[in-house]
């Protein structure tokens, strides 16, 4: 039986489950037929096969689950073979099968001890054990259902494979099997202990007490196999050794109890961990978003920051040191009046250089943050640039309020550094520039049809302008595939309206 198929489908651990509470009902009404002591041994056994369904059942969530509830379920088999009896060849078979269960008990518990707690055979000493268990088991069960026992009541169904009518032969196989059981079930206790030394804290804090007991079941059952070995055999049911009850209540009440309470621990152990981890992995993102909005915040900030630098510099340039230089002018102006006429060519040079320095400078100014965009807006400035640019520029302006400076910043100087690129690397000879507000944010779009090929990764101005970009939260995207244009996109989120209007354009006409 595929126990891993089992423990897959879920529908079979109820029907697991009612098969062997059926059963135990029907063997319970069976029992009535027999009298004490007989009787009680009966009843007893069914309880314990019962509580090792239930128990099973408890930790059907692994495979050492299912694992029980089908020892439970071949147990009472074995146990309906001696309830009832009859002649013909029906009974003969159930009380022969019964036998061979009965027999078979002994392997299937040490197979469950040495797999526990997973149903699986963790190392190679444990593999070659429950081998060696399962082949003397099978030996002795056949010994045993093949040899006539002696009989102890005149209502015993015979077996269909009796072979040896003899005690002596009987009492050999017995023999086999207590000598061989006690030599594995001593060894199966000792592989335990070195397993549990070995285990972690985790594992013997979970596992101690099943495991513990399964060393004791194995050595009471050692030293009850070897007393039935040492001692004459006997027809009494209770009277194979003084020690048959004890081991009994070991296995039939402790071993299975303990199983599902450690398994039960272990899943109670896993949702704990599970829970402690889903908690820390909540404050970790808590500590991550908050950490995220700090970073952006702070980015914002530093943009910021840089915009009222860049508008001070600015001022600083044309209200200080251009002011001066334009005074300066004046004043060889009026110097160049009171000269004659012929001394006015040095003044002349002078006033000309001057000129040029005051230009440059208010080049420099308007470059460090424009003045027209801090008085007019975003897309005066934009159609500035255009007319400065050596290529024709088509803008489109359909913003009706004015974003935040941060903002206007931003898109302004995107649409400088992709004026430039167009310029410089492009060879464009038409550049559309459009702006509009969609969905809570501004959009800026810049199109030329020059060589494309444009790459972020290769140059420091696009790689800058996707930085500042996303430093206030907004998006860029360049398509420029080859000999085929570029096209850039930037998404600034903005509180803006826009209601169409007719475009603007600083040549005049509306980009199509």
């Amino acid at each position: 039986m595929d126990v891993g198929a089992l423990r897959r489908d879920r529908d079979w651990a109820p029907v697991l489950l009612g098969l062997g509470l059926a059963e135990a009902v029907l063997l319970t009404l069976g029992t009535f037929a027999w009298g004490p002591p007989f009787s009680t041994w009966l009843v007893y056994s069914i309880a314990w096969s019962v509580l090792w369904l239930v128990s099973g059942w408890l930790a059907r969530r692994v495979r050492f689950g299912y694992l029980m509830m089908i020892f439970a379920l071949a147990d009472m088999l074995g146990t309906a073979g001696n309830i009832w009896y009859g002649t013909g060849f029906a009974f003969e078979a159930l009380h022969t099968l019964a036998g061979l269960i009965t027999n078979l008990q002994v392997p299937f518990v040490f197979h469950l001890g040495l797999t526990y707690p997973t149903g699986r055979i963790a190392d190679r000493p444990a593999r070659w054990l429950i081998r060696a268990g399962w082949l003397l088991g099978s030996l002795y069960a056949a010994g045993i259902v093949s040899t006539v026992r002696p009989r102890d009541c005149d209502r015993c169904t015979r077996m269909i494979v009796y072979l040896v009518d003899d005690p002596a032969v009987r009492e050999a196989v017995r023999t086999f099997g207590g000598y061989g059981w006690t030599l594995l079930l001593a060894a199966g206790a000792v592989l335990l202990v070195r397993r549990l030394l070995r285990a972690g804290p985790r594992e013997r804090r979970l596992h101690a007490l099943p495991i513990g007991l399964s060393v004791l079941a194995g050595v009471f059952g050692s030293a009850v196999l070897l007393q039935s070995v040492l001692t004459p055999l006997t027809t009494a049911v209770f009277a194979f050794s003084p020690m048959f009850p004890l081991l009994h209540v070991t296995l039939a009440v402790a071993l299975p109890i303990s199983y599902a309470v450690g398994l039960l621990r272990e899943r109670l152990d896993l949702a704990q961990t599970a829970a402690a981890l889903a908690r820390d992995n909540l404050r970790l993102q808590a500590q991550v978003v908050e950490q995220l909005a700090q970073v952006k915040a702070s980015r914002a900030r530093l943009v910021e920051a840089g915009d009222t630098a860049r508008r001070k510099l600015e001022r600083d340039l044309h209200d200080g040191a251009q002011q001066r230089l334009v005074g300066l002018g004046l004043a060889l102006r009026l110097l160049a009046e009171r000269l004659p006429a012929g001394e006015h060519r040095l003044l002349d040079e002078i006033h000309a250089e001057l000129q040029a320095a005051i230009d440059e400078l208010r080049r420099l100014a308007g470059g460090i943050h424009p003045v027209v965009l801090t008085d007019h807006g975003l897309g005066a400035a934009i159609r500035l640039l255009g007319d400065r640019a050596q290529v024709r520029v088509l803008v489109a302006d359909d913003l009706t309020h004015r974003p935040p400076p941060p903002i206007e910043s931003a898109a302004y100087f995107a649409a400088s550094e992709a004026l430039t690129n167009a310029i410089k690397h492009a060879r464009a000879g038409t550049v559309r520039v459009e702006l509009s507000c969609a969905g809570g944010s501004l959009l800026l779009r810049v199109r030329d049809d020059g060589v494309g090929g444009a790459d972020p990764g290769r140059g420091s101005g696009l790689r800058g302008l996707a930085d500042r970009v996303a430093a206030i939260d907004g998006t860029f995207t360049l398509a420029s595939p080859p000999r085929q244009g570029t096209d850039l996109r930037v998404e600034l989120p903005c509180a803006c309206s826009s209601s169409k209007t007719t475009p603007s354009s600083s040549s005049g006409s509306s980009p199509p």
